[in-house]
């Protein structure tokens, strides 16, 4: 039985990565679609600055945060079944948590960001993430995972919604169009990450003898390391 599962897991990672790379096109095609030289100046990744750089991938790594956390639940949930001995509505439970705390999330961003400003709101969230991979980590019974992916919920709301604004706004207009084209490319990213950290976690499980606590802590605590 075990080895099924692990040959439908590799199966639908495959799948998932051919998916998740053809995803990756996009945004990588509008990027270099957004490399233009004019006279006299340099537009789009040509004028990217260090300094640019900096500011929006430390923001985008909510947008990581956010396709992990999507990506890798498909995968981690074939060690929380047998781990927690999940039934079909506690599995919805645990996959309906993070949309859920996401539309809270979404709904309290423009609020909090217009009273505390962008960097707060994205620190809020940051803070989020690592209360939830703590969490997820820890998961001593199904209710903290169901608390702990709402948590993570709301922090992709606060991000996805704060994230582009805050990058557009500290973007040169030179600039603008490749850099808001970042937090699509971390999410892109992120959603692979997940497949390919569950594919070796599941690999592990099978050559390691990982236990199924251990798979699933594995796979979705990972993300407490971008939330640092």
């Amino acid at each position: 039985m075990q080895d099924y599962q692990a040959m439908l897991l590799k199966g639908a990672i495959t799948l998932a990565l051919l998916q998740c790379t053809w995803a990756l096109t996009s945004p990588l095609k509008r990027l270099r679609r957004a490399t233009t030289v004019t006279k006299g100046a340099n537009v789009g990744l040509a004028s990217l600055k260090p300094a640019d750089l900096k500011i929006a991938g430390s923001a985008a790594c909510g947008s990581y945060i956010q396709g992990y956390t999507t990506g890798v639940l498909g995968g981690a949930l074939l060690f929380l079944g047998p781990h927690f001995g999940l039934t079909p509505a506690q599995i919805g439970a645990v996959a309906t948590a993070t949309t859920l705390g996401s539309v809270l999330g979404t709904f309290s961003a423009s609020a909090l960001a217009d009273a505390a400003g962008r960097r707060p709101t994205m620190a809020f969230s940051s803070a989020l993430f690592v209360v939830a991979s703590v969490l997820m980590v820890w998961t001593p019974s199904l209710n903290v995972l169901v608390l702990a992916r709402f948590l993570a919920g709301v922090g992709i709301g606060n991000c996805g919604a704060v994230v582009p604004v805050y990058v557009a706004e500290c973007a040169e207009a030179a600039s603008r169009g490749a850099l808001a084209t970042l937090p699509q490319l971390m999410i892109s990213s992120g959603a692979m990450s997940g497949l390919v950290v569950t594919f070796a976690v599941a690999l592990c499980r099978t050559g390691l003898g990982w236990s199924a606590a251990t798979a699933s802590r594995v796979s979705l605590g990972f993300t407490l390391l971008p939330s640092l």
